[in-house]
């Protein structure tokens, strides 16, 4: 018997002595010796296909995981920045009151009033802007809805339609007939009051944006089109992820959801809008 390159040749003693039957048989190779494929392999230095196919699904993974965690870095740093600018707007407000003993008197007031505070230049432009906001350009709101002085908003009437009684916010209350200015001594409780925060209206799952007021009233008081109401609203929800930035009478700021703000009625989240701290139910949207 012998052997020689992967084939065995073997004698039948059975058999005629000249007659010898070859078969291949596969020789494991000698130890330190590799496959001629294995060699080819190394030499080219090349992926195979199932090689490249799970390096670019790891790829794709990885940045996957990065692209989000970026994002959501990059809404955190833009909704910090809001809540200092919200927290400027509200120590604004308390140090004119404590200046001359009233907040300014309705909407135009205040922005006046922190006009002369924070500034109009282009350098405070961005004092009056919510970096996760659109600009009122780039929402297209109608004429009459274009406000153009703050995204900010202040609690100005309180909770409600203002028209259904006293103005209850921060801007006026009614004194022998007549509007007047909110003194620091007319609010119960400044921890718990609303002052200012991302300017939103709205109740009932609908909202608009960018209203120079923070405030839980209808928008249809606003008179918009249905197609704007939608905008809005979907606007409002992705703002800061369903939440607003508030700052309090008494100058300390939350990040408060949608749903606390505008539609919960526990007599804690009405109240939270009137300068008495009294729920007024019946001024409920």
């Amino acid at each position: 018997m012998r052997f020689w390159d992967g084939w065995i040749e073997r004698r039948d003693p059975r058999a005629d002595s000249s007659v010898m039957h070859t078969f291949p048989m596969p020789l494991k190779p000698r130890v330190g010796e590799r496959s001629e494929k294995f060699e080819r392999h190394q030499a080219s230095g090349a992926f195979t296909m199932v090689e490249l196919l799970v390096v670019i699904a790891v790829i794709g993974i990885l940045a996957g995981l990065t692209t989000t965690g970026l994002n959501r870095a990059k809404a955190k740093a833009r909704q910090v920045q809001c809540m200092a600018i919200v927290s400027q707007h509200g120590l604004s407000l308390l140090m004119y009151a404590q200046e001359h003993s009233v907040f300014p008197l309705h909407a135009i007031g205040i922005l006046r009033a922190l006009q002369a505070t924070l500034g109009r230049s282009a350098d405070g432009a961005k004092m009056w802007n919510c970096p996760s906001a659109l600009t009122q350009k780039a929402m297209r709101l109608p004429e009459e809805l274009q406000v153009g002085h703050s995204q900010m908003g202040y609690n100005v009437s309180g909770l409600g339609d203002p028209a259904r009684g006293d103005p209850l916010g921060i801007s006026a209350k009614v004194s022998d007939g007549m509007l007047v200015p909110v003194s620091i001594g007319d609010i119960s409780a400044p921890s718990r009051l609303i002052m200012a925060g991302d300017g939103i209206v709205g109740a009932n799952g609908e909202y608009l944006d960018s209203t120079v007021a923070i405030s839980r009233q209808p928008v249809q008081l606003n008179k918009p089109s249905t197609a704007v109401i939608l905008s809005a609203t979907k606007r409002t929800q992705r703002r800061h992820d369903g939440r607003l930035n508030i700052v309090f009478g008494d100058g300390h700021s939350e990040v408060m959801t949608l749903h606390e703000l505008f539609e919960s009625n526990g007599p804690q989240a009405l109240s939270r809008w009137n300068r008495d701290n009294l729920p007024h139910v019946e001024r409920k949207p």
